[in-house]
Parts: C-alpha cells; structure tokens; sequence
C-alpha cells in the first residue's frame, strides 16, 4: 500500500494482530545460514475470517478479535447494557470515559450511569469542566506515568471506539457516542422491536425480586453467539440467573467461560468445559426458583444450548 515500514508493522501491528488470535509470531533456524529468521503465521482464525462466506460472519470473526484484544470487556459491556435500562440509548464519550470504562469491579456501573443522567445538563458540563481542570498535566509533578492529562484520555477513548464501531456490538457516530448495534451486521434487535421480555419472565418465572447488588446473568454469553439466530436463542429467560455482582465479576474475570450449568434448588454450579466450577448457593450468591420442575427446565435449556452452539458434549 505504499504505508509504514517493516518496523513499524512488526511493533505496531503484529503485537496486535497475535493478541487478538489472527497472528502467530517466532523465529526460526535457517538451515542454510544456521541464521535466526524472525517470521509470522496466519493462525486458523485468521483463515476462518478471510473464507466469511457473509459479512456479518466476518464481522463476529473480527469482533471476537479484538474482545480478546481488550481482555473480554467490549463483550461485557454490550452484555451489561443489553441487561440494563439503557439497552435502546446513546452512551456518551464522557459516560463511556468517567464510568463505563472504569476497571475497578467494585463500582456498580449502571447505578453511577443512572445517577450521571440525574444531573441536569449545566451540572453534568461542570463535572466536565471540574475533570478537565483536574486532570491538567501541569498540576502533576514527574513523568508522564504519573500525570493526569485529560486530552490524551479523551483520545484514548475516541481510539478504543473507532475499534468498537468495527464489531458486531456497538454502532459508534462520530467518535461522540454509541449504541448497542441494531444495524445489519450488529446482533441486537431495533429499539422499536426490542423486547423486555427475557428480564420480565425471568422474575415472574422464579418469583423473585429486584435486589441491590444482584444482577441477571447470561449462562452462555451473547458473546458465544455467531449470527443473530444464536443471539436470540441465547436472549432468553431461560439462559437468565440472578446472581450477586461479586460472582458475576468472578465469572467474568475467568473470560465467561463457565457456561456448563449444573442447578438444584440448594445451589447453582456454572462449570468450564474444562470443569473449572463457580458456585453460589440459592438465596445468598443467588435468587432463582426452588421447584423442581422449573429446575429441570432451566437445566434442560442449558443443555440445549450448549449442543446448538459448541457442540457439547
């Protein structure tokens, strides 16, 4: 293309593109030379996404990419949304900056989200404002690592989101804002059609309340989904468990990999293929029905699921 450098590539791009499963890197022995030769190998998933036959299977090839790259938190956040009452609206550059891009685990993301949108909009430009004259880097002593610079997080944030307008889960305007994607390669389904069934069902289906600190779980994440047939299999009130943010952070932390569901009325036990087990107890860790004819079709669904999807067992 006429662009960049072989350096530039192998520091910039390959480091990446390795990250994110496409790219794999070593060096090998020249036989010849007895030389090592520096090379890079197109992994299977690099294959698989050049063959797409569609492009919304490209793009999902490509999303899964670059969630790896960002640790699984583009998917978990498409996935808190989704779950939340802000499933059908703009997030803003500076609710995606101050809240939603905030690692602590801790932080109930949704809760601040609501109390940010609280303020009135002169109000929320002075916690702009205060921020901004915060986060000046002449108001820190040292190196760059120990300075706040409020531009170059703005930055930060625009780049993070010109890489989520490239998956299947976020439509991005302008660097601005962003959506869950509605779009023809985007998983989710327009604002209009958009249904609240699965949460509503799940309550009524259990019997349970709303609590501080419990959120609704997809068993097997949207993230597992390849098309938007999956998606809706997977959006359903019976893949949904109420549980306790710390157990929902725990499962997440291990990359949502606990997808194998084992359930009676005492406790549920979310498994990994490889039989790595979280567990929470039913009414403490968890809030979900304790008849047992609701049990077995929460774990019946569950099966049914994980053959249509990964083929297990």
């Amino acid at each position: 293309m006429g662009k960049g450098t072989i350096n530039s590539i192998k520091k910039n791009f390959f480091p990446d593109l390795e990250k994110m499963g496409f790219l794999a890197r070593g060096r090998v022995r020249m036989s010849t030379t007895g030389k090592l030769v520096l090379h890079g190998k197109l992994n299977t998933a690099a294959v698989e996404l050049i063959k797409a036959e569609t492009l919304i299977d490209s793009y999902k090839k490509f999303t899964d990419g670059i969630d790896k790259l960002f640790g699984n938190k583009l998917s978990e956040l498409a996935d808190m949304l989704y779950l939340s009452d802000y499933a059908n609206e703009l997030i803003s550059i500076y609710e995606f900056m101050f809240i939603l891009s905030d690692d602590n685990e801790d932080i109930d993301k949704i809760a601040l989200l609501a109390s940010y949108r609280c303020l009135k909009k002169h109000k929320r430009t002075k916690v702009i404002n205060l921020i901004k004259e915060y986060a000046n880097p002449k108001n820190f002593k040292g190196d760059k690592t120990s300075k706040r610079d409020f531009h170059n997080w703005k930055n930060q944030a625009q780049q993070i989101m010109r890489l989520m307008k490239t998956t299947v889960y976020f439509a991005v305007d302008q660097n601005k804002s962003f959506r869950l994607n509605v779009g023809s390669t985007g998983f989710f389904q327009a604002p209009g059609k958009r249904s609240e069934v699965p949460k509503r069902e799940y309550f009524k289906f259990h019997r349970v309340s709303k609590r501080d600190k419990f959120e609704l779980h997809h068993i097997v994440p949207i993230a597992s989904a390849r098309n938007k047939n999956e998606a809706k299999l997977i959006d359903d009130y019976r893949n949904l468990l109420y549980i306790h943010r710390g157990k929902h952070k725990e499962i997440s932390r291990k990359g949502n990999i606990n997808v194998v569901l084992s359930i009676d009325r005492r406790k549920a036990v979310f498994a990994s293929f490889d039989s790595d087990t979280i567990k929470a107890i039913n009414n403490k860790d968890a809030f979900y029905a304790k008849e047992k004819h609701k049990i077995k079709k929460v774990a019946k669904y569950n099966a049914e699921l994980l053959e249509a999807i990964f083929e297990f067992p």
